[in-house]
């Protein structure tokens, strides 16, 4: 935990291998399919911040374009943004999935 702490700010590819090994072999029970592991942790490394950036920017930039555009029309300010809120959530849900599964 020590060595993995040490290299957080300048990362080192041996720390963490032998990290996500620890981890699986005492968390997980060193069994092979994480979801049947004793506490089912999955290590994932190396996030890329455009990614990220991209997933939290996208969804709310096109919730607040539909939220304005139903107020401008509709001139109902609450209804606008409780669909505004709706689409945020589930856009960055669905769009943050699909960034995952392209790792």
């Amino acid at each position: 935990m020590l060595a993995y702490k040490a290299s957080h700010r300048h990362p080192d590819e041996d720390v963490t291998t032998t990290w996500t090994k620890w981890v699986q072999k005492e968390l997980n029970g060193d069994n092979p399919i994480m979801l049947e592991g004793k506490y089912s942790l999955e290590l994932i490394y190396s996030w890329s911040a455009v990614r990220l950036s991209v997933a939290v920017v996208t969804p709310t930039l096109f919730s607040l374009i539909v939220g304005l555009s139903y107020m401008i029309k509709t001139g109902d300010v609450s209804t606008a943004w409780t669909i505004s809120s709706y689409i945020v959530t589930a856009a960055g849900g669905k769009f943050l999935l699909f960034t995952i599964l392209l790792e």
